[in-house]
């Protein structure tokens, strides 16, 4: 077997002045959601809502482990299993409570469900312009 690994090129952070912030992890995606979660010198946490799309046999670091993360840092945690029916309702929640326009979506996970994702922001108002997103998947 062999395998190419690159290093991360350091493109893929934080939206600087965003009113709201939709951070979808998907799958091993979660990843660099954690690094933010895990940034000290980071702030601004309160306008964070970070949705974790997972498989349960396949959930690594846990559910629980991750909420508690989110929960120290004040960023509001979905747990995302099956389906995206959680995912569409924290879009629709967040575009009814912010100005559309106003709302940053980082999403790191596999081209099917960024398929999803853009979907919903386009039901929900929120232009695609405002989506920065890495490809994150096994192949």
């Amino acid at each position: 077997m062999r395998a190419d690994i690159y290093a991360p090129y350091g493109r893929f952070k934080r939206p600087q002045a965003a009113a709201r912030e939709i951070w979808i992890g998907g799958g091993v995606g979660i990843s660099p959601f954690i690094s933010w979660l895990q940034d000290e010198a980071a702030g601004q946490f309160d306008k964070a809502t970070l949705v974790y799309c997972y498989n349960p046999s396949r959930a690594f670091p846990s559910v629980d482990t991750l909420q508690g993360m989110a929960q120290a840092r004040g960023v509001n945690f979905v747990a995302n299993c099956g389906g995206t029916e959680p995912l569409a309702q924290t879009l629709k929640r967040t575009a009814a409570e912010t100005d559309p326009q106003q709302i940053q979506v980082s999403f790191c996970g596999p081209k099917g469900l960024l398929g999803q994702v853009r979907e919903l922001m386009s039901e929900c108002r929120i232009p695609q312009g405002n989506l920065h997103y890495e490809f994150f998947e096994f192949r």
